[in-house]
């Protein structure tokens, strides 16, 4: 399954969030495929979408953020598998 993340950084946080950005050196987690990601140049807030078949692998993930981000999470289709929901 496919996911869109958006991300929005606590101002009180900004500069942990940062450190912590480039501390890391992997993408995601294991079991989580990065697709992409995208930073506002604010550094307020981002979006990314990842790929998961382990809902626990992604909650893990976003559990590493979680003290310093509030993360939304929203499944999302492709135009293909838009077209099967729909039946065209």
């Amino acid at each position: 399954m496919q996911f869109l993340i958006h991300w929005e950084v606590k101002p009180e946080h900004r500069n942990q969030v940062l450190e912590r950005f480039q501390s890391k050196q992997e993408d995601a987690h294991p079991g989580v495929k990065m697709l992409g990601a995208w930073h506002a140049v604010t550094q307020e807030e981002g979006w990314a979408v990842t790929e998961a078949e382990d809902l626990v692998e992604l909650g893990k993930w976003l559990y590493q953020w979680t003290d310093l981000n509030v993360n939304h999470v929203t499944p999302v289709v492709n135009d293909a598998q838009m077209h099967e929901i729909v039946g065209t």
